[in-house]
């Protein structure tokens, strides 16, 4: 039997920060995204989708927003969507360390990439089984297009997220029965 999970975008986060100048940070989230977990029984051969609306980042500046989302940057216009799939799970790397290696499409490149697991937690309350992920990794701008030149902008992003997952209560409920 196959487990479906939605995410629970109210409970969920994908924020990010961006080196400015050196001595500041440019920290920012995205205010719209969706994603789903089709997974086993006991959470295994997880095949995972992420998507993350590129011109609802907000950064609680409009003129940092709008450079943002400007064909320069992320062009939101032209590439509406990044994109993050896997159907791998989580693995243990050195020590015990939990990676997520997936597939993320971003501003028309395709990359591997990496995602450290800084916790994992599974939550039954006996009317609904719950996941939350929080995951973290570096992101090179280069990798994906981006030319920074010069010393405004650091050439890495950090990506930080916590999602919550809901299993669908019919599953959850045929399961319990």
């Amino acid at each position: 039997m196959k487990y479906h999970w939605e995410l629970s975008t109210d409970l969920s986060y994908i924020d990010f920060s961006l080196k400015f100048y050196e001595i500041g940070q440019i920290k920012g989230y995205f205010k719209k995204f969706n994603g789903k977990i089709v997974t086993g029984k006991d959470f295994n051969d997880p095949v995972i989708n992420l998507q993350i609306l590129t011109g609802s980042v907000s950064t609680l500046n409009d003129e940092w927003d709008q450079a943002l989302i400007s064909p320069g940057f992320l062009s939101a216009n032209e590439f509406p969507f990044i994109t993050f799939t896997s159907d791998r799970g989580c693995h243990l790397s050195v020590g015990r360390i939990q990676e997520l290696t997936g597939i993320v499409q971003f501003k028309g490149y395709q990359r591997g990439l990496t995602l450290l697991v800084t916790s994992a937690v599974f939550k039954n309350n006996g009317k609904k089984m719950s996941a939350q992920f929080s995951l973290t990794t570096t992101l090179s701008l280069n990798e994906y297009g981006f030319e920074i030149t010069g010393e405004i902008f650091n050439k890495e992003v950090r990506l930080s997220m916590t999602l919550v997952f809901n299993m669908d209560e019919t599953a959850f409920l045929t399961e319990m029965s």
